[in-house]
């Protein structure tokens, strides 16, 4: 049991660093904090041009490009994974445990419907 409960600690914890990941990708560009939404946004920026940028984009441009390309919603996508992974590890053991982890869930997909409705991700479903 105690496995179980590290287990789906473990995923909740990745969820929740995702999902934050996913609503601060512009102040952790802005401050150059490396979060994986951070490095894939980037990555997506530097895709298609011959050399490297010389110089940092500005934030409402890196902002957008984070969206359009998709790099926040695929981080809320695994955000959704995550939390998932956690609430059916816990399930039959932990039930309040399990229900914090489907309202995780529910507010990661709403946020990731919601923003998609808004912007339409050349990168995203």
């Amino acid at each position: 049991m105690l496995r179980s409960a590290k287990v789906s600690w473990h995923n909740w914890a990745l969820g929740v660093q995702l999902y934050d990941d996913a609503v601060d990708v512009e102040e952790d560009f802005g401050s150059g904090a490396p979060s994986w939404t951070v490095l894939r946004a980037l990555g997506d920026l530097s895709r298609g041009q011959e050399s490297a940028p010389t110089a940092s984009p500005e934030s409402d441009a890196f902002y957008v490009a984070a969206l359009k390309r998709g790099a926040v919603f695929e981080t809320l996508r695994r955000a959704e994974w995550f939390l998932r992974q956690s609430a059916l590890t816990a399930e039959g053991r932990f039930p309040t445990w399990v229900a914090l982890q489907e309202a995780c869930l529910d507010q990661t997909r709403k946020l990731r419907e919601d923003l998609q409705a808004l912007v339409p991700a050349t990168g995203g479903p």
